[in-house]
Order: C-alpha cells, then sequence, then structure tokens
C-alpha cells in the first residue's frame, strides 16, 4: 500500500487543487524531463532539482492500468503524450531528430502528478511506469509516445532481439523497433528485416537530362561520400552531398539512358549487398525472394547472388519502391 505525503494528503482531500504531469524517460543514456505544458508556458519548469520542459501539449489519461494513489494497478496498463516538435532540446534540432541517434523502442518511462505547491521529491505520485512501444509521427510539429505497462508490453512478453538503430546504422526507418522474427523448422516466405538496403527517397524537384544536381526530398540516409542512385530506369552516379543536394552527378550510367524525371519521382541508393538478418542462425535457406512493395511482385533469386549467415546478403533485381526480402527454410 503506497504512503501519500502529509502535502499530497491535504491536496487529494481539497477541492480545485490544480497538478502538473511529470515524464521522465531515458534514451540511448540521454535523460529527458518533460512536463505537461501550461498555457503560455516556455520555460523549464523545475522541481526536485530537475528542469522539466513544457514539450507535452496533451496526454492520454492512463487507460485502465493507472497507478492509483493508494499504490494499486488495477488492469493493463497503457498511456500516450504527444510532445511539441518545433523547438530545440537536449542538444537536438527538434525532438524527432532524436530518434535517428538513440534508441527509443522500449525504452523505460514514468509518469508522475505533482499538486500545484508540492515541493519535495516525496511529493511525486508514481502514475505510470512501463516503456516506449511505438513512436507516431502525428505532423512535423507533433510527436505522440505511445507506452505500455510491463504487463502488456512486448518486451516483456517475447524473448527476442529488436532492430535498433544504434546497432543497424543503415536499418529501413520501417523496420526499426520491430523484433527481429524468430522462425523454428521449416517454414515458407519467412520475412527478413533491412539492416542495410540502402536510402530510399523522392525528387524534390523536377530533373531535367541534362542537369548534374539532384535535389532530393530527404538525404539524411543518402551515403554522403558518394556512390549510384537509380531513378525511374536511369542509374545516376554521385561525387557528394550538400544539405539534400546530390552533387557531381553523371547521368545515364551503366548503359542507361538520362531522361526526364518528375517530382516525387523515388530515388533508390544502388548498393553491391544489401543486409537482412533474422535473430538467429538457420540450418538452410531454401530460396530467398525479393518482393516489390508496391506491385506485391515476389521475384525468386539465383542462389549465386546471395550468402547465408546472421545476415542474409543479397543483390535483389532493381526495384523502384519500398522492398523487402523473404526466404524458404528447410529443417
Amino acid at each position: 500500500m503506497k504512503t501519500l505525503s502529509a502535502f499530497n494528503q491535504t491536496a487529494v482531500d481539497g477541492v480545485h487543487v490544480g497538478y502538473t504531469r511529470l515524464f521522465e524517460f531515458s534514451l540511448g543514456g540521454v535523460l529527458f524531463y518533460f512536463c505537461s505544458k501550461k498555457f503560455g508556458a516556455s520555460t523549464p519548469f523545475v522541481f526536485d532539482s530537475k528542469l522539466y520542459d513544457p514539450l507535452v501539449i496533451d496526454y492520454d489519461e492512463v487507460s485502465l492500468g493507472e497507478i492509483r494513489y493508494d499504490g494499486s494497478i488495477p488492469d493493463p496498463t497503457t498511456t500516450s503524450f504527444l510532445v511539441d516538435n518545433t523547438v530545440p532540446i537536449a542538444g537536438f534540432t527538434r525532438f524527432s531528430t532524436v530518434f535517428k541517434d538513440l534508441p527509443f523502442f522500449y525504452q523505460a518511462v514514468m509518469v508522475y502528478d505533482i499538486f500545484d505547491g508540492a515541493s519535495l521529491a516525496a511529493d511525486k505520485i508514481l502514475i505510470f511506469s512501463g516503456f516506449i512501444e511505438d513512436i507516431e509521427i502525428v505532423s512535423s510539429d507533433e510527436i505522440r509516445i505511445h507506452c505500455t505497462g510491463p504487463d502488456t508490453s512486448l518486451l516483456n512478453k517475447v524473448d527476442a532481439d529488436i532492430c535498433d538503430p544504434v546497432i543497424y546504422t543503415g536499418a529501413d526507418p520501417d523496420d526499426i523497433g520491430k523484433l527481429l522474427p524468430i522462425v523454428y523448422g521449416s517454414a515458407s516466405h519467412v520475412p527478413f528485416l533491412s539492416v542495410d538496403a540502402g536510402a530510399i527517397t523522392t525528387l524534390a524537384a523536377e530533373l531535367t537530362a541534362t542537369a548534374t544536381s539532384i535535389v532530393l526530398s530527404d538525404s539524411a540516409r543518402i551515403n554522403s561520400a558518394g556512390g549510384i542512385i537509380q531513378i525511374d530506369l536511369e542509374e545516376i552516379t554521385y561525387h557528394a552531398v550538400v544539405g539534400t543536394t546530390l552533387t557531381g552527378c553523371t547521368r545515364g550510367y551503366n548503359g542507361t539512358e538520362a531522361v526526364i524525371h518528375n517530382i516525387g519521382a523515388i530515388v533508390a541508393e544502388l548498393q553491391t549487398n544489401y543486409d537482412f538478418i533474422i535473430g538467429h542462425a538457420v540450418r538452410s535457406i531454401d530460396k530467398v525472394y525479393v518482393e516489390n512493395t508496391g506491385t506485391g511482385l515476389h521475384v525468386q533469386q539465383n542462389p549465386s547472388v546471395y550468402t547465408e549467415g546472421f545476415c542474409c546478403t543479397c543483390r535483389p533485381v532493381p526495384v523502384f519502391s519500398t522492398y523487402t526480402l523473404s526466404i524458404d527454410l528447410t529443417a
């Protein structure tokens, strides 16, 4: 049974007593202290010698499993909170840029309430303790953090590794945070996660047939030291990345034809090898397929272009939208 401090007991028994919600979590060893944003608040809220940035602009009440003020937890626990993504935080230009450099899935989260006038550490009332389960990009200005308690978190239910952006720096953003698949015995079309399969982005401006610089909508995952890209059927080499622009481009590489490309056309980074992974070693891989997720077409790969190991490495057929890889396993 949880015992409230004398201050909190008075506040609970009172009427019209306001409170502030505090959110504490660590991403890759970097500590974050947020609080609910009261009207007009712009400077950090100080409590127990900690600075809580007023970046939580909305939050869900803890669903079902709120840790009550008496310490009891009645049901499975979930909650979420909406973060302001327009201001710098902890050395990052905005909160969304944190996710490119720090692991965030299944990181611990603590949520507290403090009543107006609280001054002691003992006055913090724990109402949620759990893990980050998902990140939702609501808009360019808002990020929603979805959390679950230990009773519902996948981390506590499945003994598996996570596709971590720190370990797998080239991982497909859609695969980050997913559990590495675990399969036993023979199985068909088992999906692998993409941990190094090149960047996929789009053209931010129309490209003429003679242009030697290419403006992308996002260049964060493109190799800045130069490489090869493909737009529609044309392959293009580039020497460097300046901002979101590829410079020093040679058009019509590898016998392809230099043509006009429309704004929004898909730009795929070409690599010598593409790495895909599951969460354990396998005895034998029978067949490897590449799926174009835009068309749903599965193309079986020639065994000469892939190798087996903890990662499955292959040179798949050219595709012009996001692709995934699956395998047939033999027992």
